[in-house]
């Protein structure tokens, strides 16, 4: 899944770039997509919260994912407080890498596509 994405923002990159013919474009193509699918990613999260609250479903996600023993281990006495923090504290740090990533994958994405571009342009024209 997480390469799916990485995939994702270094495509965006490779488009601005193709499209621009400048890498700062790809950086910024490339970061904007990962905050915003980074920022959707938290919405749809918050939202399954609400939704599955108190479900047996939401139960077993937390049981899998150690949601309790992480819980029983912050000494926090609201487990909803504790729900929230933790996901507001994944979403500082998905923010933070998805911008790093973001640079890099553009970064890389850009620089590849303008070499391949300059490649390109010195290989001899058929005549027709």
């Amino acid at each position: 899944m997480v390469t799916i994405v990485f995939a994702m923002w270094l495509v965006a990159g490779i488009a601005a770039t193709a499209r621009t013919r400048r890498i700062r474009d790809a950086v910024i193509a490339s970061t904007l997509s990962a905050q915003i699918g980074s920022l959707a990613n938290v919405g749809f999260i918050l939202a399954s919260y609400y939704v599955l609250r108190s479900s047996a479903l939401q139960e077993q996600f937390f049981r899998i994912e150690g949601t309790y023993e992480d819980f029983a281990r912050s000494g926090i006495g609201d487990f909803g407080t504790f729900v929230i923090g933790d996901l507001f504290g994944g979403a500082f740090f998905h923010l933070l890498f998805g911008g790093l990533f973001g640079v890099i994958l553009g970064t890389l994405g850009g620089a590849v596509t303008i070499g391949l571009f300059r490649v390109l342009k010195r290989l001899p024209r058929p005549i027709v």
